[in-house]
Formats: C-alpha cells, structure tokens, sequence
C-alpha cells in the first residue's frame, strides 16, 4: 500500500437519523465525506444532502446550535450551480436562499437548513469530526 492511500476514502450514505434533531423525513440522500469515523485523524466533518426535483419538501431538521461555527454551501445542478431553494433558520429568522450561495453559522447559533424546491447539493461543513459531539439541541 502507498504511503497516503489512507487519505483517499469513499463517501459513505448514512442515514439522517444517526443526528440529534434530524429525521428521516429530510428528502434526498444524506452523504458523509468525511468524518472521524472514515478517517480517525480527521479534523472536520463534511456531507452532502442531494436533492432532485423538490417542490414543497417536508422539514426534516429542527433548530439546533453547535459548539463551533458552521458553514452551509448551497449548489444546483445547472451549469451555473442556480437550481436549489434552500430555507435557513437563524434563531427566529427564515430565509430562502437560492443556489448559489453559502452561510456561515457561528458557534452558537440556533439554525436548521432544509431543501426546499429545485435539485442539487446542501453541503455542511463543520470543524469537528465527530459531528455529534458539536451538536447542541
């Protein structure tokens, strides 16, 4: 085996479930790239949801905080990444933010993303690699 061949790994498809405060109603399919639990040494968390042809997609994760900041990238699937509604919670606000766009959410905050309409990917990003740990209900 190659000296780094370890740093290479398969995304794995989990179930929302696994995450306080999310529920299986989430629509599309959860993708974990990276995480303590693919790659021991890794200091971040990082997913996928991918969604295709929403419209009026059920609520699937409720308002919760983390212990560290968090970073939300929204992309469509056109050319031009447009193609996904996304609604954010910040505390007692909603947004609908349209592809392509990013939101940062600092530690602390109460937040919740969930697809909306259209097809494409909501990344997260989270600076620990054990997503729960830095999970706050």
């Amino acid at each position: 085996m190659k000296k780094h061949a370890h740093l290479i790994n398969a995304a794995q498809v989990r179930p929302s479930s696994e995450i306080p405060g999310h529920s299986e109603v989430a629509p599309g399919q959860r993708v974990v790239f990276l995480d303590d639990r693919i790659l021991p040494e890794a200091s971040f968390y990082a997913a996928a949801r991918v969604v295709r042809n929403l419209e009026g997609a059920p609520r699937g994760v409720e308002l919760h905080r983390h212990t560290c900041d968090t970073t939300y990238m929204i992309l469509g699937d056109n050319p031009d990444l447009t193609g996904l509604t996304v609604e954010i919670v910040l505390e007692d606000e909603r947004y609908e933010v349209a592809s392509p766009a990013s939101v940062f959410i600092p530690q602390g905050l109460r937040h919740s993303a969930n697809c909306l309409r259209g097809s494409g990917k909501l990344i997260n990003i989270v600076p620990s690699a054990r997503y729960n740990a830095a999970f706050v209900g």
